[in-house]
């Protein structure tokens, strides 16, 4: 239990770093939204800027699976 409660406590900078990296993309995007949504638009109408979200989209769940596979730590 004790050794438990260690590698929770040296992998909670992991945990809080992978949250922050996994919520700066969407609040850039909400960020530029309401600056200036004209520039986000061509994203959601165009269809080579909807490929390019969906793409984004991808990638940052692959990012979060693999930052969560490094995160884990079996005892």
């Amino acid at each position: 239990m004790q050794l438990r409660g260690k590698i929770q406590g040296l992998t909670a900078e992991g945990r809080f770093s992978a949250l922050i990296l996994a919520m700066l993309p969407v609040g850039i995007f909400l960020i530029l939204y309401f600056v200036n949504p004209g520039y986000i638009m061509v994203l959601l109408t165009d269809t080579t800027g909807n490929r390019l979200l969906m793409g984004g989209v991808v990638s940052m769940l692959i990012g979060i699976l693999w930052m969560s596979k490094m995160i884990q730590i079996k005892v």
